[in-house]
Parts: C-alpha cells; sequence; structure tokens
C-alpha cells in the first residue's frame, strides 16, 4: 500500500510534463472527455483521487498498528525488530525463528526484491516460555529516491518502540561495511542508537568480512544452522529475562493496584489468603519501583 502511495506521487507531475506535452501537439481547441474536461485534468483527477483513498487507508492502518503495539505494550509483551541492508537475509532469518518455534504457522515474504514492499511484518514468538514480538522491518538503501523517503521512514516506526534491535548484515558481501555503516546512519537519523543491540553477522558459513563493531553485542549466525538459531533464541530470551526481577508480593483484595501487578507481571505463583494475594512474579525493571511497596521483606512464599 505504502509502495503504491508513493508510485503514484511520484507519477502525478509526470503525467501532468507527459500529457501537457501531448496535448499542445493536439489541436487547438479540441476538448477530450465530456463537458471540455481535457485528458490531462482526468488524468490528474483520477490519480488524485487514488491517492486520496490510500492516505485514508494508510492512516487507518497505522493507527490500527499504533493501537497494536499500544496494547502490546500494555500486555508487557517486548518487542524485537530485525533491521538491516537490503537483502541482508531479515526476512529468512525470521522465518527461520518462526519455523524454529512452531510460533506462527504464516511465514513472512522473502524475496531478493529491492522494495518488495513497504510494510512491516510482526509475528508473537514463543521460545522455552518467552514471549516476544518478532518485527521485520523493510530493506535499508542508501541514495533512496526522494519520493520514497517519508513512506520509508514512517514504516519504521516500529523500530522506536523496539525494546531489542537486531542488526542483521550480510557479513559475506565485500560491501558488508558499507551496508552497515548506512544502516547505523538510518538508526542514527530515528534516534535510536541508544536502544539495546545485537549485530547478527549473517551468511557466517560463506565467509565474512572484518568489521569493526564497538560496544555492541555481536554473533556468527547462518540460517542453515540450527544452532546459530538456537543460539539467537538463547540471547533474546536472556535479554528479556534480564529485564525482569523477581518479587514477591502481598496485596490486599481491595487494593486497586492488584489488577495492575497481575497484568504487567509474569506470575510464577499466587497464594490466597484471607485478607489478601501473596504473588511471586517476575516484574518489568519499570515496575519494581512502583510495585517495591508491596514487596515482602522478611519472608519467602513456597
Amino acid at each position: 500500500m505504502e509502495l503504491k502511495l508513493a508510485s503514484l506521487r511520484y507519477e502525478l507531475p509526470r503525467v501532468s510534463l507527459e500529457r501537457d506535452g501531448f496535448d499542445r501537439q493536439s489541436a487547438k481547441g479540441m476538448t477530450r472527455g465530456g463537458k471540455g474536461e481535457s485528458q490531462l485534468e482526468i488524468d490528474k483527477r483520477n490519480i488524485l483521487s487514488e491517492i486520496n483513498k490510500l492516505e485514508k487507508k494508510l492512516k487507518s492502518y497505522q493507527e490500527n498498528k499504533n493501537k497494536q503495539i499500544k496494547r502490546h505494550k500494555e500486555n508487557n509483551i517486548m518487542n524485537v525488530a530485525l533491521v538491516g541492508y537490503t537483502n541482508a537475509g531479515k526476512s529468512t532469518t525470521m522465518n527461520s525463528i518462526i519455523n524454529y518455534t512452531n510460533s506462527s504457522k504464516k511465514e513472512v515474504e522473502a524475496k531478493d526484491e529491492l522494495f518488495k514492499t513497504l510494510s512491516t511484518s510482526v509475528r508473537k514468538i514463543n521460545y522455552n516460555g518467552v514471549n516476544f514480538l518478532l518485527t521485520d522491518t523493510i530493506g535499508f538503501v542508501s541514495k533512496l529516491p526522494h519520493q520514497l523517503i517519508h513512506s520509508f521512514l514512517d514504516t519504521l516506526e516500529e523500530v522506536k518502540s523496539a525494546d531489542l534491535i537486531i542488526h542483521v548484515i550480510d557479513s559475506s558481501s565485500k560491501y558488508a561495511v558499507y551496508q552497515f555503516e548506512t544502516t547505523m546512519a538510518v538508526l542514527n537519523h530515528l534516534k535510536v542508537l541508544d536502544k539495546d543491540m545485537l549485530v547478527l553477522l549473517n551468511k557466517s558459513d560463506l565467509g565474512r568480512q572484518e568489521i569493526s563493531v564497538r560496544n555492541i553485542d555481536y554473533l556468527n549466525y547462518s540460517n542453515f544452522d540450527m544452532q546459530s538459531i538456537k543460539s539467537l533464541l538463547d540471547y533474546i530470551s536472556k535479554f528479556i529475562t534480564s529485564r525482569y526481577l523477581e518479587m514477591e508480593l502481598f496485596v490486599r483484595y481491595d487494593d486497586k493496584m492488584i489488577g495492575k501487578i497481575l497484568e504487567n507481571s509474569k506470575v510464577l505463583s499466587q497464594i490466597y489468603e484471607e485478607d489478601g494475594i501473596y504473588i511471586k512474579a517476575l516484574v518489568k525493571n519499570t515496575y519494581v519501583k512502583e510495585f517495591s511497596l508491596y514487596e515482602i521483606k522478611d519472608e519467602y512464599v513456597s
């Protein structure tokens, strides 16, 4: 949808120029279409109408996507985003994770084509009891056509909400360093370089270029090696669980906080007593301070 919209925006001024030149070669005073409407006006009106329809659809789609992201955040599900230069192997990596974990019957389309789509794909993944969202973004490129820049950046909004960014690189490519730097420049433009990041040196089975990765975790990786996929999933799982602290809480039944605690924690056990609930749970770091008011300091709950 975004690609079609960008193409129409690109086409509109060119239709005017091409048709205007054609009309000047036609007989003076000749009208086209009904009621004196020229073919140029008809073409422009049709394109503008299509642009308007697509803009409304895209706005609705983006609003629904934002609601979905907000809902998952409220449900305490972390988001892992795959980014990288086009054809680095992001979609193939996503499909490898989907197949390894049996998390979804629906794979994402992986084709060696530039801008096959400007849409992102999101799948919910479960690995060893750890749930997270995996987002596959559009492949980055250098010297992006001006008409596509806005649409391109709009599709990367999910990266801003990601808890972990996985930067996939075709480490076997002789252009690996250049592509790495291009992607990092886009991430810098999005102001997300302060987020946690893992550099995935993909296609390492085909040989690897030397890439200077400073202060960023990295993994040598191949989608044809089951151990590589497991290592990647173990890294993601460890990252997510490290963002939680195990706490033992006691909350009275009439306390409104009980709902928030249950919604924003991974409950390990519950014991219902006469005046309240003992809860052992993994609490996301952002809620630890707030929930500490209910923490049991001197007693262990089995």
